[in-house]
């Protein structure tokens, strides 16, 4: 009696497996038949964001400053004719030249006078360095909304982000596409505020025939290996403001 239930469960545990792995058989072999004769293979490639151009002219300077054992710091002539020329490209009269952008930033927020406590108003999409330079200088970043087709500051959120303690609109142009100046300078004249551009992916991108870097108080730049213009390492703050440009000389000698 064991062996004719076991025998039972047996014939009712085939009738469940032959037909499956019929079924399973013959999906295979339409498969087989069906599938693309030439196997198609599928490779992941990197899109970088900005690439180096680097040629014979930039070798022909860099073997200039190196021979001329003026490599460090201010001297040599290569630094001034940087400040210089790549000021009035901005449109602006003065430039400031700095260890990288980062460094630009904090700069610029120092030499306007940012105290600790003051509010700096930050896209939220944005590189983590705008926020890192206004803490570093002891300001408080409040991150606003962006807008859904550029990803650029959003002017309605600005506006409504603005107290008392406000100081500061650093407005990112992103990926070379510039903020809507127009309403970022309307609302920081109507509250006694600085506009400090952030473009450090917008060299000789233009605002409405105007150069970036002429638009607010003062712009940043970063002259890192993967922007439009590379040094390397290095950055800028260009402005048409004679006092801010004395300050921001004395702060990057002697103070920051």
């Amino acid at each position: 009696r064991k062996m004719s239930l076991a025998s039972s469960d047996h014939r009712q545990i085939l009738q469940i497996i032959i037909p499956s792995a019929a079924a399973g058989l013959a999906a295979w072999g339409l498969w087989t038949l069906l599938r693309p004769k030439k196997q198609v293979l599928y490779r992941s490639k990197n899109i970088l964001v900005s690439e180096p151009s680097l040629t014979d002219l930039e070798e022909k300077y860099l073997l200039q400053a190196y021979r001329s054992t003026f490599i460090s710091g201010g001297a040599g002539k290569f630094k001034k004719r940087l400040e210089t020329e790549f000021a009035s490209m901005c449109g602006c009269r003065f430039g400031v030249a700095t260890a990288n952008g980062t460094v630009a930033i904090n700069l610029a927020l120092i030499a306007a006078g940012l105290k600790e406590g003051d509010e700096v108003i930050v896209p939220s999409f944005t590189y983590v360095a705008s926020v890192a330079a206004i803490v570093t200088a002891g300001g408080v970043p409040v991150m606003v909304d962006c807008d859904a087709q550029l990803g650029l500051m959003d002017p309605k959120a600005v506006e409504a982000a603005v107290t008392e303690k406000t100081k500061f609109i650093m407005a990112v142009h992103l990926y070379g596409h510039p903020v809507d100046m127009d309403s970022i300078n309307a609302i920081a004249k109507k509250h006694g505020l600085y506009v400090l551009e952030d473009a450090a992916e917008a060299h000789g991108a233009t605002y409405k025939g105007r150069p970036v870097g002429s638009l607010g108080d003062m712009a940043t730049f970063s002259f890192y290996a993967n922007k439009v213009m590379t040094t390397g390492e290095g950055g800028i703050v260009v402005t048409n403001n004679q006092e801010l440009a004395k300050q921001m000389v004395c702060c990057a000698i002697a103070a920051v």
